[in-house]
């Protein structure tokens, strides 16, 4: 039915996204009791597209088409840094502090549609921002060798963090 069309208009939406990304990350040794981990990643991208939102216009709420469009890019450096120490052959303990960056998708700024049968509208939000993300981590990592017996291992792992 051509009046069905509408359904599935959006959910393709035009539009182009590019991402590019450097990183690296060294590591140095102090003898067998610490090592230090330095991380470094840039990231950029370019997000370009439009389209096209039905919304309630008006005093009367009267449904009209609104065009918009996004022209969006962004760089960001994130860096890691881990510090892991050793006081005990069987025992490391670390802490460990990293950035993340993540761009808008394309579905996230673009997309305009409604489910399959005229249901609940699902809407772009051409005016999204990146997500940069903070993780603070502490943790342990136990290692045990010819516990019960020869040439058998326990390893235990344990960790908490905190990401905003």
């Amino acid at each position: 039915n051509p009046s069905d069309a509408e359904w599935f208009s959006g959910p393709t939406p035009a539009g182009a996204r590019e991402i590019s990304s450097a990183f690296s990350q060294i590591s140095v040794k102090q003898g067998e009791w610490l090592e230090v981990i330095a991380g470094a990643r840039y990231d950029s991208f370019a997000l370009n597209g439009s389209g096209n939102f039905v919304n309630a216009c008006g005093p009367f709420a009267i449904e009209c088409i609104q065009p918009f469009s996004v022209d969006k890019n962004e760089s960001r450096f994130s860096p890691t840094f881990t510090v892991a120490v050793t006081p005990f052959k069987v025992l490391q303990v670390y802490g460990k502090y990293a950035e993340g960056f993540r761009p808008p998708q394309i579905m996230e700024t673009l997309q305009y549609g409604r489910h399959i049968g005229n249901g609940i509208v699902f809407a772009p939000n051409p005016n999204l921002l990146p997500e940069v993300s903070k993780t603070f981590e502490a943790g342990g990592n136990a290692k045990f060798d010819n516990v019960f017996f020869q040439g058998d291992g326990l390893r235990a792992k344990a960790a908490i963090f905190e990401t905003t």
